[in-house]
């Protein structure tokens, strides 16, 4: 399974990102007065909708109730007319009832026509008509039914019996209401139907339905009165309204003074405040690296102390190691020439002892040089923080160790066969760095990486093929320099463990164990950087160095 290791700093990325709330509220108030405009248009616009709606309304009410009132007075007026006058008459032979009473010398109306006749004096706006769908000869032309709302008129109050039927519609293009009520026959209306010598029915009964009465009003001049009545209200309203946008502009516009200026003042203490945080953040970084600095000095002059201490005696080790073997190969060469001399003497035992010797001063010689690696490793460790940072093309450089290190490793093992990747992203540019000190740290992971494919390559017992893969590219506000490898990569028990001093994974004299510690002092505390370890064991390792850009 894949491991990731973690070393450096740790930074916090903010993004502010504005919310479709943050721009509404940004919008109305740029806008404000506009939008309050646009909506006091509308909302007048609505209401003047509604007012003429309303005035419709009112209108067809007011109908209603005055065709209502009129139909419903006409009926008292025939009824009362009927018990009252003509039920006094009827058996009078001086006076008759007919309905051609104009005609007929000492006569008087019927019913109907009386109530008719009184209608039309009654008022010249609405009309009134009585219909039937058995109408008397006389009255076939105006009394007989002559439309479908008649029709429907009538066939409603014969199924009901009762109330009224009614219809908004357009008559020679004008709205008028058309309102029907049943005509009902009385006790006293019965027997003069029956007996009429030319009654088309003879079979009425006191309550049948014997007609209908239809009151007609229009609507024009009354909704005209109140369409002109909602109008001047909608006037006055509107003016009211004007009055009231423009009260609201002033005070809009000193508010939004108010607010540029609170505005203003914010964003120049916003930025007194990030002047602030900044100059906090460099002070505290800046005391971190001068505890950083004093206490590697501390810890440099303490290890280089230790280093010289070493040094002298480890000096003279060496070189008597050196020396002793050199003593041991002439000692070799006289043994030699005895025995050639003295073919009959055995020397056996003491070329063994000789032997013994030469493998010992060996040893001697081979620990003498690991303990001087990691003497000057120590004083390598101990020089400190540098301080000349120079501002790099990061591509140039990481092209040149590359080269460097390879043509390096080759020199010293020609069987070196390793494939090179190299990527580089073109937009990458420079970064402020201590040239000499990255190149200490690049050149050590790529060393171990070079190392690594080709120490599976040698013991490999099937095809392959050892690779290294670098390249760089931008990731947020950090250049990322990514060397991977297809080698053995890091057991998962020691991934710990690799930036610690004096911790190697390579063999006895082939490695001190400060590499990954000194890259770590690098690219971290030196230069505020970070490095990730992503490794599979079995399949590679990989190093990602992060620096932050300029």
């Amino acid at each position: 399974m894949a491991r990731s290791h973690r070393k450096g700093k740790n930074s916090i990325i903010v993004e502010e990102n504005a919310t479709w709330s943050d721009r509404f509220f940004d919008v109305l108030q740029k806008r404000a007065l506009l939008i309050f405009a646009v909506m006091a248009f509308f909302g007048m616009l609505v209401v003047l909708l509604m007012l003429n709606r309303s005035s419709t309304i009112i209108a067809e009410s007011l109908a209603l109730q005055q065709a209502e009132f009129y139909s419903q007075a006409m009926t008292r007026f025939r009824a009362f007319y009927a018990s009252e006058i003509v039920a006094r008459v009827a058996d009078s032979r001086d006076v008759t009832v007919t309905h051609d009473y104009k005609a007929t010398p000492l006569a008087i109306p019927i019913p109907p026509t009386m109530s008719l006749e009184m209608s039309e004096q009654l008022s010249d706006q609405i009309d009134a008509r009585i219909y039937s769908d058995f109408p008397f000869p006389w009255r076939i032309q105006e009394g007989g039914i002559r439309d479908n709302f008649e029709q429907e008129a009538l066939s409603f109050f014969r199924d009901s019996g009762d109330g009224n039927y009614f219809r908004f519609t357009y008559l020679s293009g004008e709205m008028v209401l058309r309102f029907a009520e049943p005509v009902i026959l009385s006790k006293e209306c019965v027997s003069c139907h029956n007996t009429h010598p030319q009654s088309p029915k003879k079979d009425w009964k006191a309550g049948d339905v014997r007609g209908v009465q239809e009151v007609f009003v229009p609507l024009e001049q009354e909704s005209a009165g109140i369409r002109n009545l909602v109008m001047d209200s909608f006037s006055i309203m509107s003016v009211l309204g004007l009055f009231g946008l423009g009260f609201l502009a002033i005070v809009l516009s000193g508010l939004r003074r108010s607010v540029k200026k609170s505005k203003r003042l914010a964003n120049q203490l916003q930025e007194k405040n990030e002047e602030l945080e900044m100059a906090l953040s460099q002070l505290q970084d800046a005391q971190a690296k001068l505890i950083i600095q004093e206490k590697m000095a501390h810890l440099g002059e303490v290890t280089a102390g230790i280093a010289h201490e070493i040094q002298n005696p480890l000096n003279f080790v060496n070189n008597f190691a050196e020396f002793s073997k050199e003593i041991l190969d002439e000692l070799k060469e006289e043994l030699t020439t005895l025995k050639t001399q003295h073919d009959g003497v055995n020397q056996g035992g003491l070329a063994g002892i000789v032997d013994d010797l030469s493998t010992n001063v060996s040893k001697i010689s081979e620990h003498g040089k690991r303990a001087d690696g990691i003497v000057k490793g120590m004083l390598l460790h101990s020089r400190g923080v540098a301080d000349d940072f120079a501002e790099m093309d990061i591509n140039t450089l990481v092209r040149q160790f590359v080269q460097h290190a390879y043509h390096g490793m080759k020199a010293q093992d020609e069987s070196l066969e390793v494939e090179i990747e190299e990527s580089y992203q073109d937009d990458v540019g420079t970064v402020v760095i201590a040239q000499q000190d990255f190149g200490r740290a690049f050149l050590n992971i790529m060393n171990n990486a070079l190392y690594a494919v080709h120490e599976k390559k040698t013991r490999a017992t099937s095809p392959y093929e050892p690779s290294v893969q670098v390249k760089t590219m931008i990731s947020g506000n950090s250049v990322e320099i990514r060397l991977k490898d297809n080698g053995d990569g890091i057991p998962e028990e020691i991934i710990e463990k690799i930036f610690q001093p004096f911790f190697t994974t390579k063999p006895t004299g082939q490695g001190t164990g400060l590499g990954l510690s000194i890259c770590y002092d690098i690219i971290v505390q030196q230069h505020g950087g970070d490095i990730e370890v992503n490794t599979l064991p079995g399949e590679g390792t990989e190093f990602i160095i992060s620096l932050p850009m300029k």
